[in-house]
């Protein structure tokens, strides 16, 4: 019998049989782990500015929707707002996450970089 466990986001999989093993948690625990050096090393700088360009194109249409959000919060009552956006994408927790994960990648890259012009 396979039993799924989550941590930080990802899933793993293993045996019931293992589960609570100090051992088999430690050693799956290590089992992908890169060089501590792997998380020093900066993207390289075209790939970096790419990935900028399409996340503020993507924080652009989100507050274009956002726009159109608050406008719908102004026109409908509690219930109609609450049937018109159900299922659909709240774009504000998407331009918030957005922007976390933006400012993360630069200040990661700048450290990175600056790390590596002294230290490698």
């Amino acid at each position: 019998e396979v039993f799924f466990f989550f941590k930080q986001k990802t899933a793993y999989e293993m045996l019931r049989s293992l589960v609570g093993s100090e051992m088999c948690i430690r050693d799956s625990l290590n089992l992908y782990k890169k060089n501590w050096t792997e998380g020093l090393k900066p993207d390289k700088y075209e790939e970096h500015a790419k990935k900028n360009e399409k996340t503020l194109k993507e924080l652009g249409d989100l507050m274009k929707t956002y726009g159109k959000w608050i406008d719908d919060e102004m026109k409908k009552s509690k219930q109609e707002l609450v049937v018109s956006t159900t299922g659909k994408i709240n774009p504000k927790k998407h331009i918030q996450q957005n922007v976390e994960d933006l400012l993360a990648s630069n200040i990661t890259q700048t450290l990175g970089t600056m790390i590596n012009t002294k230290a490698f």
